[in-house]
């Protein structure tokens, strides 16, 4: 969340979006990872 803040409180438009675009992408694979190693523990 603290990096997701500082993005909005970025000047640069293009700056702010590619770390929300960051901050996102990092979730997602956080998310992913998740899923993959509860798939593995049900293996």
């Amino acid at each position: 969340m603290t990096l997701l803040n500082s993005a909005l409180l970025l000047p640069d438009h293009e700056e702010r979006l590619s770390a929300r675009l960051a901050a996102f992408a990092g979730s997602a694979f956080s998310a992913l990872v998740t899923s993959t190693q509860s798939r593995a523990k049900r293996w």
